[in-house]
């Protein structure tokens, strides 16, 4: 996983580890229960995050979660 997902660090945002993190997973097969609750942390981050980015990419995500789990 860390040659697919950036290191946590200064130069790599929130959003980029999140937007490579789904790039790697969306070829595993996983519950839809899971996809549904991680639909409803990611739908909180959106909520109280301050940061730009990081809800384009929660939004990025949710629409794609949306477009899975119907």
């Amino acid at each position: 996983m860390s040659t697919l997902i950036p290191a946590d660090d200064a130069a790599t945002s929130p959003a980029a580890r999140a937007r490579a993190a789904l790039a790697s997973v969306q070829s595993a097969a996983v519950p839809v229960v899971v996809l549904h609750g991680i639909a409803g942390l990611l739908e909180e981050l959106g909520r109280t995050t301050g940061d730009d980015e990081t809800r384009a990419a929660v939004e990025e995500t949710l629409a794609y979660l949306q477009d899975i789990t119907g």
